[in-house]
């Protein structure tokens, strides 16, 4: 858990207790971020007037805790891509997940097998990034392929949270002739990736055409490229491809209402501080007067008590 950011509103706790006060605001704050937490500046012991809690206005935590950490990792994710990317290292792929549910972004793998072994590390119950070279059927010039893999047991919550980190990773790993949004194992097949870098390439390529027989095969008239639509893959893609626009609509949604909610919680915090304060000022300005009067008091007994001891003295000599 992180401490909350430093931001422009920053009360301090007046003479109430620290650890009363401590709970009452902690709870109020993890109820819409559990990213908030209790900073005391300096000291272990919890003095009332040393305590502050700081509030971020945009509640910029909460994008925070929404955005991939490429960082913490980030020498061995970078070599790891410089490893495939580099035409004479024998490494051609690198798997990427997430530290546990976390958005710290790790290596998983790499090999040198290529996409068949690639695609036996794969996990369903896992988010993860490959980032493979490949040689195009074409020219056979090396090409790179970025697999954007949502295995089919993760919960929806996480699906839809890693959405988010889907442009960052692409940024980082850049180069990708060719980018799979993949689910299960038959959108990740060699004959699927490499049909689709053949595309990308500008020609139509067949997994099971051997080269070269290709070459030594006769040349005749060209004839058509016409292939007949198969309903069922074109439904399914098309299943996929509203599903990834439909995550990135509810991520932007829950975005909005987190923002509203953050907003929200801010302006209340700050109504029951400033109420808190206005209450702390006329408590210490009751207890002044209080102690004023009792004063007063005191001096108007006290005055009495004098011309008594003097009217008493002036007897006392008279009777003399």
């Amino acid at each position: 858990m992180r401490p909350v950011r430093f931001c422009p509103l920053t009360r301090r706790v007046g003479s109430i207790a620290a650890e009363s006060y401590q709970s009452s605001v902690c709870s109020r704050l993890r109820s819409f971020s559990p990213n908030y937490s209790w900073i005391s500046p300096g000291s272990a012991d919890l003095h009332p007037e040393a305590v502050r809690i700081h509030l971020h206005p945009d509640s910029q935590d909460t994008w925070t805790k929404m955005t991939v950490n490429l960082s913490k990792n980030g020498p061995a994710l970078a070599a790891a891509y410089q490893e495939v990317v580099d035409g004479k290292s024998s490494t051609n792929w690198a798997l990427f997940t997430y530290e546990g549910n976390s958005n710290n972004l790790r290596l998983a793998e790499k090999g040198d097998g290529g996409l068949e072994e690639l695609l036996e590390e794969l996990n369903s119950g896992r988010v993860m990034y490959a980032f493979c070279r490949v040689q195009d059927p074409n020219s056979g010039l090396p090409k790179y392929v970025l697999i954007n893999w949502t295995g089919e047991g993760v919960a929806d919550s996480r699906k839809g949270l890693c959405a988010n980190h889907v442009s960052s990773v692409a940024s980082f790993l850049k180069g990708a002739h060719v980018t799979i949004n993949a689910r299960t194992e038959d959108d990740v097949e060699p004959e699927t990736i490499l049909g689709k870098v053949a595309k990308a390439s500008g020609a139509n390529f067949n997994f099971h055409r051997e080269t070269q027989k290709y070459r030594d095969a006769p040349r005749g008239p060209v004839g058509s490229v016409y292939r007949k639509v198969n309903a069922v893959e074109e439904i399914q893609q098309t299943k996929k491809d509203d599903f990834w626009v439909q995550t990135q609509r509810d991520q932007e949604i829950w975005r909005k209402e987190e923002s509203r909610r953050a907003e929200q919680e801010r302006q209340r915090m700050e109504r029951e501080m400033k109420e808190q304060e206005e209450r702390q000022a006329k408590e210490r300005e009751r207890r002044a007067n209080e102690r004023n009067q009792q004063i007063e008091r005191d001096r108007v007994l006290q005055k009495k008590r004098e011309e008594e001891e003097r009217e008493e003295e002036q007897q006392r000599q008279q009777v003399g």
